[in-house]
């Protein structure tokens, strides 16, 4: 078995011989646990006076499956600061998704639609910040 680390992505990237015996279960396990995690956090132009941008939610990928979370700012309420507002599902035929509950349906076509029909819609600034943990203390 080799590893190698890919620096622009700092993600590793195992190669087996899967005539090994011994590689074919870590090729296995590593196979069954490999999710990709990343998470965003969204701040948008609330107020038409100024050009400050707000953190209002935070996007949590895990390989084809999204949740949009209330973020951590005092504009919340106590009682909803943190908790999933939507969910997206990449399913391979299409995505599903949940917002509150509704629950949505769409094929590649229709979700491109819908893109199409809300980015001519929108005249907020929005922008997505990809976050990185550098270290976490226990």
């Amino acid at each position: 078995m080799s590893i190698i680390l890919k620096k622009e992505t700092m993600k590793a990237t195992l190669e087996f011989n899967l005539d090994n015996a011994e590689d074919e279960i870590l090729y296995t396990m590593c196979v069954k646990a490999n999710t990709t995690m990343k998470s965003s956090q969204v701040w948008i132009k609330n107020n038409l006076h100024n050009d400050n941008l707000d953190y209002d939610y935070d996007v949590i990928q895990n390989d084809k499956k999204y949740e949009l979370k209330y973020s951590t700012s005092s504009e919340w309420s106590e009682n909803i600061v943190g908790n999933v507002c939507a969910k997206l599902k990449d399913d391979g035929n299409g995505v599903k998704i949940k917002l509150g509950n509704k629950k949505i349906k769409l094929d590649y076509n229709e979700l491109r639609e819908l893109k199409c029909l809300l980015l001519a819609e929108n005249d907020e600034h929005i922008e997505i910040r990809e976050t990185n943990t550098i270290k976490m203390f226990k």
